[in-house]
C-alpha cells in the first residue's frame, strides 16, 4: 500500500514538474515537445540519443583534426598563408554544415507528420487517397512515404524536405573532410616532390606513414557512398511527387499485370493478353495524377514543411 502511495505521490509530482516546464516553452514548440516525450516514454528515442551523441562526437573529432598542430596539414598550413587560409575556410565550411545536418535533423524528428483529419479519395477529379496509417507507429499520416528507425518518426509530407536535406549534408560533410585529407596529401607531396620519383611512390610510401589519413578516407567515401543513391532516389520522388510507399505500391501493381494475373485497375478488368498487358504497363507507368512540374511539387513539398 504504502508502495502504490510513493508510486502516485511521484506521478504527481513528474506531472506537476511537465505541466510547469510547458509553461515555459512557447506554443508552436509545445506539440513537437509532447511528441518527443511520448516517443522517450516508449522507448523509441533511442535513436535520437545515439545520433546526438555521434553529432558531439563528430564535432569534436572535427575540431581535434583541423587545429591540432601535430596534424601534417597544420603543419604544411603554417609554412604557407594561402594554404593557412584555405585550411581556416575548409574548416569553417565543415562546421557550418556539420551544425546544419544537426539542425535539419531536428527539424524532421521535432516535425510531426501526424494527422487526425480523415482524408478520401475525389473520385471526380481522379485523385487517390494519400493518407496512410504507419504500422510501426501507428499514426495516421499524410503523404507517408516511409518510417526511419534513425529518428524513430515518419518520413512524410510534412518533414520530406528536411529529411532530404539532412541527406544532402551527411553526404556533404564527409566529401568536405576528404578534400581536406586531398589537400593535405597534395601539399605534403609538394613540398617533398624532389625526393619521391612521381606520385606512385609517394602514395605508396603515405600508405605507411599516413594510415590514419588514408583509414580516414575510406570511411568519408563508404558513407557518401552508401547515403548518395537513398538521397537520388528520394530526390527523384520529390521532383514526381510522389513517395516511395506509392513507388513500390506502383511496382507491385506492374509486377501482377506482368505476370498475367487479372487485377482491377481504374475501374477496367484486365486480362492477361500480352498486348493489353504492355499497353496497360506503359500507361500505369506515365500516370501520376500528383505531377504538377518541378517547380509546382517543389512549392507544394515547401508549403507542407511550413505549415
Amino acid at each position: 500500500m504504502c508502495t502504490l502511495c510513493a508510486s502516485a505521490q511521484e506521478t504527481t509530482g513528474k506531472r506537476r514538474f511537465f505541466e510547469r516546464l510547458m509553461k515555459l516553452i512557447p506554443i508552436k514548440l509545445q506539440t513537437p515537445f509532447k511528441n518527443f516525450l511520448q516517443r522517450y516514454q516508449q522507448g523509441k528515442s533511442y535513436a535520437f540519443a545515439i545520433f546526438i551523441v555521434a553529432i558531439c562526437l563528430g564535432s569534436v573529432q572535427i575540431y581535434a583534426f583541423c587545429r591540432d598542430p601535430k596534424t601534417f596539414y597544420v603543419q604544411v598550413a603554417r609554412r604557407t598563408k594561402k594554404v593557412q587560409l584555405q585550411l581556416k575556410f575548409d574548416f569553417a565550411k565543415v562546421m557550418l554544415l556539420h551544425a546544419w545536418e544537426a539542425f535539419t535533423y531536428f527539424l524532421v524528428f521535432f516535425k510531426s507528420p501526424f494527422t487526425s483529419v480523415q482524408q478520401k479519395s475525389d473520385s471526380l477529379l481522379n485523385l487517390p487517397n494519400r493518407q496512410k496509417v504507419c504500422k510501426a507507429c501507428r499514426h495516421s499520416v499524410t503523404k507517408f512515404d516511409h518510417h526511419c528507425i534513425w529518428i524513430s518518426n515518419c518520413v512524410a509530407g510534412g518533414n520530406f524536405l528536411p529529411f532530404l536535406l539532412f541527406l544532402l549534408s551527411t553526404i556533404v560533410v564527409p566529401l568536405l573532410l576528404l578534400k581536406i585529407n586531398y589537400n593535405t596529401l597534395k601539399n605534403l607531396y609538394l613540398e617533398n616532390q624532389t625526393v619521391f620519383q612521381g606520385v606512385r611512390q609517394f602514395i605508396s610510401a603515405s600508405f605507411e606513414s599516413l594510415t590514419p589519413i588514408w583509414a580516414q578516407n575510406l570511411v568519408f567515401v563508404a558513407i557518401s557512398l552508401s547515403m548518395t543513391p537513398f538521397f537520388v532516389g528520394l530526390f527523384i520522388n520529390l521532383l514526381k511527387n510522389q513517395t516511395t510507399f506509392e513507388k513500390l505500391k506502383l511496382q507491385k501493381i506492374i509486377l501482377t499485370i506482368k505476370n498475367g494475373q487479372k487485377r482491377v485497375l481504374e475501374d477496367q478488368l484486365i486480362d492477361g493478353k500480352d498486348e493489353d498487358i504492355n499497353l496497360s504497363v506503359k500507361k500505369l507507368r506515365k500516370r501520376n495524377v500528383w505531377d504538377v512540374g518541378f517547380l509546382g511539387n517543389l512549392a507544394e513539398a515547401v508549403k507542407m514543411t511550413v505549415k
